[in-house]
Order: C-alpha cells, then sequence, then structure tokens
C-alpha cells in the first residue's frame, strides 16, 4: 500500500492509495476536541508538594508557558493558615483547589499535582471529575489504605528488605582485611 504526505493547508495529511486518509482507512472515529476548547482557554491549576511552596514549584514552568496559558500555581490548603487547620484533610484541599477555579470563572480546568498535591487532585477527581479537563499526576503520594495484591505485597517486601540490609551493612561491601 503506498503512503505518500499530502501538504494540503501545511496540516501534512498522509494519504493511503492516494484516496482516504489514514483515519478513515482504519474506522477510527474522529478525535473530540470540543472537551478541551482553543488553546487561548487553557487553564490550569498546578498544585505543589507538601514541603514546597507553589511558586517555588512553579513560577519558573508558568512564565515558560506565557500569556496564552492561564496557568495558577496554588498552595496547598494546609499552609492557608498559620498552624494546619484542626480538621485538616483532603476534602479541604478540594475545597480549596475549587474555590480557586470558581474565583477565576472556570468551569472546567486541567489540574497538575506533585506529590502530596497529587493526592489532593486524585481527591478531586474522584469527587468532581466532571470539572476537569484533565489530570496530570508528578509522583502523587500514596494515600490509600487498599488491599495490595500479592505481587505488589512482594515489592514492598523486597524493598522492607534491602531498607534493612543497608542499615545493618555497609555498602560497599568490605572485602575482608589483609
Amino acid at each position: 500500500m503506498d503512503v505518500e504526505v499530502d501538504e494540503l493547508g501545511g496540516q501534512g495529511r498522509a494519504i493511503l492509495a492516494g484516496e482516504q486518509d489514514v483515519a478513515s482507512c482504519l474506522a477510527l472515529p474522529a478525535p473530540d476536541v470540543r472537551q478541551v476548547g482553543p488553546l487561548t482557554a487553557f487553564r490550569v491549576i498546578l498544585l505543589p508538594g507538601i514541603v514546597l511552596p507553589a511558586e517555588q514549584a512553579y513560577g519558573a514552568l508558568i512564565a515558560a508557558l506565557g500569556p496564552d496559558v492561564e496557568a495558577v500555581a496554588k498552595d496547598l490548603e494546609v499552609y492557608a493558615t498559620q498552624e494546619p487547620p484542626e480538621a485538616y484533610s483532603l476534602e479541604l484541599e478540594v475545597a480549596g483547589v475549587l474555590r480557586e477555579a470558581d474565583a477565576r470563572g472556570w468551569g472546567r480546568f486541567h489540574l497538575v499535582g506533585y506529590s502530596g498535591g497529587g493526592a489532593a487532585a486524585l481527591s478531586l477527581v474522584a469527587a468532581h471529575a466532571d470539572r476537569l479537563a484533565s489530570l496530570a499526576l508528578l509522583e502523587p503520594a500514596w494515600a490509600g489504605t487498599w488491599d495490595l495484591s500479592p505481587a505488589e505485597r512482594a515489592v514492598w517486601l523486597e524493598q522492607e528488605r534491602l531498607e534493612g540490609f543497608r542499615t545493618t551493612s555497609s555498602f560497599p561491601p568490605s572485602c575482608g582485611s589483609g
């Protein structure tokens, strides 16, 4: 089957047998781009980890994204006051993210969460998936107590064994004296 590239409008459409585009040959549906909207409406909230302020974590990224992306580095709610709130929970973090989005008039938005911010982001998607255009997680904190599979349990046990080995042995192992 011959494949050629058609340079119509600079879109580089692939043509098979000179007649059909790749999607129609493979019977793939056209992508639904209505959900994301135009690039000028790209809105994203960035949640940091628990020990790094949002501006330090994402300031350079926001500057690099430029004016076409509405990006907000949002600190976690645990730091909204001098002392962590007595009733601190992931629900409090979810409420803070939604409050930030609502204050900006964002019905739907993209959400990025790193570490503790990833745990908050997972809580948000569990309760309000309809508000998110997408979710990106970077090393999310493990916030669950669900049962581990036998394979997962074996990995954790091996990790614990190796950590115990490290604390009782020297690296590299000594080769004996003399």
